[in-house]
């Protein structure tokens, strides 16, 4: 959100008034009448310094009814048989579309209230709706469904848990949020605390303080989710030279800290350096173990774009 804000101003600031309104007017060409109304009205009543939403209690009590009313259709289902067009016995879903609209509209206010920087208000509900998928497997089994960016949700919720906490245990609050949500183990899909600074234009509070003790927790920490953000953390606060010196330390007990030395170097495109640390990650991790067979595609890969490079040189 930060990166995309940043170059929606950049962008705007190179148009004049008759440039934007015509991209306005060419981008809402095909909206619907319904569509169109609605804009016109946001539009209209559009002021950078708009009230924040709020949390109504009622959300909550709307909640408990939702879960209510899924356990009371369960019950309604249980022992009964059903069959399709070919009288073939199928089993029915325990979660129903209409379930799975009503939760995507409570994370829907979730992100209303966080966008609007009622951040507080934008913890509770996240974090109440994150426990009642958390508490029910068939939800959780549709979690792409109800979520419709479940990355960028998610680092809303862990932002506004770090907005929230107070100072001295905000890197312990955070930690503890990430790892109930998205687990100990690793998924490239979840956020990281990159993401997590991303979420909003405002800077991150408290920046240089909260990171001496982030780095602090995470170095005693042994999942492998926390040994990744220890990765990241290394990296923006002492760069590339961090991240070196914990995948050698780590080695063939951690051996994602060579895949992120790696990473970093082919985001980079510094492709002879790329292939000298796949090299060295692959002397160093156990033969037939899946983080290595990445290791040698990197290697692969890095290898390739150097001699096409060089043959371009030359040519």
């Amino acid at each position: 959100m930060k990166e995309f804000a940043q170059q929606i101003e950049n962008l705007c600031g190179e148009m004049n008034k008759d440039e934007l309104t015509g991209f306005i007017k060419y981008h809402t060409r095909f909206y619907t009448a319904e569509k169109r109304s609605q804009f016109l009205e946001e539009l209209s009543n559009f002021s950078l310094g708009s009230p924040m939403k709020e949390l109504d209690d009622s959300t909550f009590e709307q909640l408990e009814e939702l879960r209510d009313d899924i356990l009371e259709y369960r019950e309604s289902i249980d022992g009964i048989l059903y069959y399709d067009e070919y009288n073939q016995e199928v089993i029915p879903n325990a979660v129903l579309d209409v379930h799975i609209s009503i939760l995507r509209k409570f994370f829907h206010h979730s992100d209303e209230l966080f966008l609007s920087g009622s951040l507080e208000a934008a913890r509770m509900l996240s974090s109440r709706l994150f426990c009642f998928l958390s508490e029910d497997e068939y939800l959780e089994e549709r979690v792409d469904q109800i979520l419709e960016d479940r990355g960028e949700t998610t680092a809303r919720y862990f932002r506004s848990v770090y907005e929230s906490a107070p100072l001295k245990i905000r890197h312990r609050v955070l930690l503890d949020s990430m790892l109930t949500v998205s687990g100990e183990t690793y998924d490239e899909d979840e956020p990281t605390l990159h993401d997590i600074i991303s979420t909003r234009e405002e800077e991150f509070s408290d920046y240089e303080e909260f990171m001496k003790s982030w780095c602090y927790l995470l170095a005693g920490g042994y999942a492998e989710r926390e040994q990744v953000l220890l990765l990241e953390a290394m990296h923006m606060t002492r760069g590339i030279e961090g991240v070196i010196h914990l995948a050698q330390h780590w080695k063939e007990k951690q051996p994602r800290g060579y895949l992120y030395w790696i990473d970093i170097l082919m985001q980079q495109e510094q492709w002879e350096q790329a292939v000298d640390a796949s090299r060295e990650a692959l002397s160093a991790l156990p033969a037939g173990t899946a983080l290595r067979h990445i290791a040698a595609s990197r290697m692969g890969e890095a290898a390739s774009r150097l001699v096409n490079n060089n043959s371009s040189w030359e040519h």
